[in-house]
């Protein structure tokens, strides 16, 4: 549903060649979409439920560690014993280090 929102509001041309590619699967044997065997045809799909994943991640961020007895160095940075970190998952899915153009 969030991707057939998504794409509704940005992009209907994409949203058709979506569509289309699942329209292949009527008629066919159960089995072998189940297995993967029709879904790997789906190239257009594929891209549009990983860009919607991007834009959109399903959580905020990963789960909370505390750092252990003595400390940590993350990329160069002291970590007290006892420290919460984490990882803000946007944050990383919209660097355009990451992603030149993260937004587009």
């Amino acid at each position: 549903m969030l991707l057939n929102k998504t794409l509704h509001a940005q992009q209907r041309r994409v949203l058709s060649r979506a569509r289309a590619e699942v329209q292949v699967f009527k008629g066919k044997d159960i089995e072998n979409i189940k297995m993967g065997l029709e879904q790997n045809k789906c190239v257009c799909l594929r891209s549009c439920i990983e860009e919607t994943l991007h834009m959109m991640p399903p959580v905020p961020g990963t789960l909370r560690r505390v750092v252990c007895p003595g400390g940590a160095s993350i990329d160069g940075h002291r970590i007290p014993a006892g420290m919460e970190v984490s990882v803000d998952t946007y944050s990383i899915l919209h660097n355009p280090k990451y992603y030149p153009e993260p937004y587009k």
